[in-house]
């Protein structure tokens, strides 16, 4: 999600942190600013619950013992100063927390973004430059809300992303390296009625 407001004030990420606990809507910390994040649409919310859900089912015929966060699972990116809510997350190994706390993760494998069109820009552009500061980063999976329509970003090496194009028809599967695993567009776009 894009930033609506920013608070002037300043805070310490732990401060940040324990304002979250009650506060009514989400935000993003930059460098000790609070920056309020703009409410989800219900088929933003319903995306990101499918693919969770895909993902989870996905893993488990795999067998595999990753886990996968909501976006209520916050992750700190140590080279910006910054802490983000991803839509969805996988951690492929056990979760590393930052200030020894359960409510922010610093070692996500794979990230999802589901994004509208005031988002898409921010969400491929300076939210995924900031990701990449993530040493366990590997894998980017950005969904379109507005219409089927799902990009992966695979992590070569270092330096060197491949960025996949479009895929955009339902009978497909997105393939996710990062976690051998593949998923459906049906199932990120299920009951999402105007996609269909």
């Amino acid at each position: 999600m894009i930033e609506t407001a920013i608070q002037e004030k300043t805070h310490t990420l732990e401060e940040y942190l324990d304002l979250e606990k009650t506060a009514e809507n989400k935000h993003e910390f930059q460098n000790g600013k609070r920056i309020t994040m703009a409410v989800g649409t219900l088929d933003h919310n319903n995306i990101g619950g499918n693919v969770i859900t895909a993902l989870n089912n996905a893993l488990r015929k795999k067998n595999k013992k990753f886990r996968v966060v909501s976006s209520d699972m916050n992750i700190w990116i140590e080279a910006y100063g910054h802490s983000v809510y991803p839509d969805a997350a996988v951690l492929c190994e056990t979760p590393e927390f930052h200030l020894d706390r359960q409510d922010i993760i610093t070692n996500p494998t794979l990230i999802v973004e589901v994004s509208s069109p005031s988002t898409e820009g921010y969400d491929r552009g300076e939210k995924f430059d900031k990701y990449r500061g993530l040493s366990s980063f590997k894998e980017y999976l950005l969904v379109k809300q507005d219409k089927a329509s799902v990009q992966v970003f695979y992590r070569e090496k270092e330096n060197l992303w491949e960025i996949s194009d479009p895929i955009q028809e339902f009978g497909k599967a997105v393939f996710l390296r990062s976690i051998d695993c593949e998923i459906s567009l049906a199932d990120i776009y299920y009951l999402i009625e105007k996609i269909h």
